[in-house]
Parts: C-alpha cells; sequence; structure tokens
C-alpha cells in the first residue's frame, strides 16, 4: 500500500515537473515491474530473482509513509519493512532454498538375441557389460537394432552421453546415434553401482549406402565440452562387431 501511494504521488509530480529523487525510484521500479508482467520473466523459478528487488520497494513505501509520523517512529518504520522484507522472503518464497528432484527409474528393456560379454571400462567408473543386436545383416534404409548393456563401477559426476557410429572399412561415418542411455531416461548419474543398464539403440542405414562390412563403435562424451571418456588403453571407443549390408537382390 506504500509504494502504491508512493508511485502516484511521484506521478502527479512528474505531471507538474516537481520530481523527486525518492519520486525517480517509484516510478523506476514500476516500469521494472511492469516490463517483467509482460515479457513474462517472472514465471516459474527465474520469478524468484525479482523478489530482491523487494527492499527497493520498502525503501519508496516508508518513505511515503514516514511523511505522516514523526522522525523517530518514520526511521523504525522503515527498519520494520525491511525486516518484513527479509522474514516474508526467507519463510514464505524461500528464494534461495535448495531443490530436489526425485526421479523414477524407467523399465529396462528386455535384450533381443543373444549377449556378447564385454567387461570393457571407461573412466571416470562407467563400464559396458555386454551387448547384443537383433541382426547383424541390414539391406540399406533399413534400422539395425542392438542394445547396450552399461554398468556403474561408482557415483558418476556428469549425464554422459553416449554415441554409436557406423563406420566403413576405412573409417569414413556412414550413420550414428548419439543420446542420454535408455531414450534419454536413464543418464550416467543416475546409476546405482551393480545394476544393469539396457540401452536400446536404433541407427538408421543410409539408403545410398554401398554394399559391404560396417564397424560399430560405441563410446562417451560429455556434452558440455564435448571431450570423449577414456579407455585403459588410451581409445575413445569399443568396436563391437561388423555388420554386413546387403543389396536387395
Amino acid at each position: 500500500f506504500g509504494f502504491t501511494g508512493a508511485s502516484i504521488k511521484a506521478a502527479r509530480h512528474a505531471i507538474r515537473r516537481r520530481l523527486t529523487a525518492g519520486g525517480s525510484l517509484s516510478l523506476g521500479l514500476v516500469f521494472l515491474i511492469g516490463v517483467l508482467l509482460l515479457s513474462g520473466t517472472t514465471r516459474g523459478e527465474v520469478g524468484r530473482i525479482w523478489l530482491f528487488f523487494l527492499p527497493l520497494l520498502a525503501v519508496s513505501a516508508g518513505a511515503y509513509l514516514a511523511d505522516w509520523l514523526p522522525d523517530k517512529r518514520a526511521a523504525l518504520l522503515m527498519v520494520s519493512l525491511q525486516l518484513a522484507v527479509v522474514v516474508s522472503m526467507g519463510v514464505a518464497w524461500r528464494p534461495v532454498e535448495a531443490i530436489i528432484v526425485t526421479d523414477q527409474r524407467p523399465g529396462m528393456p528386455i535384450l533381443e538375441g543373444a549377449t556378447k560379454e564385454l567387461g570393457v571400462k571407461f573412466e571416470q567408473a562407467v563400464s559396458l557389460a555386454g551387448y547384443s543386436m537383433a541382426s547383424d545383416v541390414v539391406k540399406p534404409g533399413e534400422v539395425l537394432q542392438l542394445s547396450l548393456v552399461w554398468g556403474a563401477d561408482g557415483p558418476t559426476r556428469r549425464p554422459y552421453t553416449v554415441f554409436v557410429h557406423l563406420v566403413d572399412t576405412n573409417g569414413a561415418l556412414m550413420a550414428q546415434q548419439d543420446g542420454w542411455p535408455v531414450q534419454g531416461q536413464w543418464p550416467p548419474t543416475c546409476w546405482m553401482t551393480g545394476e544393469a543398464i539396457v540401452d536400446p539403440i536404433q541407427i538408421q542405414v543410409p539408403a545410398d549406402a554401398p554394399p559391404g562390412e560396417y564397424g560399430v563403435l560405441v563410446g562417451l562424451y560429455d556434452a558440455g565440452n564435448g571431450q570423449r571418456l577414456k579407455l585403459a588403453d588410451g581409445g575413445e571407443a569399443i568396436r563391437l562387431s561388423f555388420v554386413r549390408v546387403v543389396g536387395d537382390g
């Protein structure tokens, strides 16, 4: 109420060209609040940041209400308003409270075909236990389907992205699939030590892919900086097996 009164008073002074410094503060805050409301910036969690402008509103309101009180009570009013702002922000809105989101473990897909065990370890406590492939023979334009079985040897700090590359005999990239495991639902930061993470992968074979043998390379990288995780031998990817692309004939 005090800020509303101060804003109306400032608007009247502005019309009469007798605007004071306190009035300029009030009108500036009115303009800021209007812009935030129209832009939608105050919605969601980002809106909590603008709560820190409330002390300035309390200064404007206190200056307006102080005209009705003696000097000592005016100072007490200003202190009381600022304390009210601090208490309300700390108790009611909690602008700096940490939020913990609990995710639910998704159902793991069923492995198709025989599983080939690998037990290959990457750095950062990530390992590829094995994989299975529906078929190692595909035609151009078809989808290559395989399932990776990941494991964790400890806590993982980053949600690493899995990449699967289909390359020709010269190492040229023909097709690829990048993303978080389990179709983006279960990044490595959620893995528990000892559990098996079944990660289904589908790679679209190019329609113009020449017949022949192609290798399947698998690895992980940090999407934040593009750095790949290393293997024990210093490599950055595992070659699973060869896939044969055959023509329609």
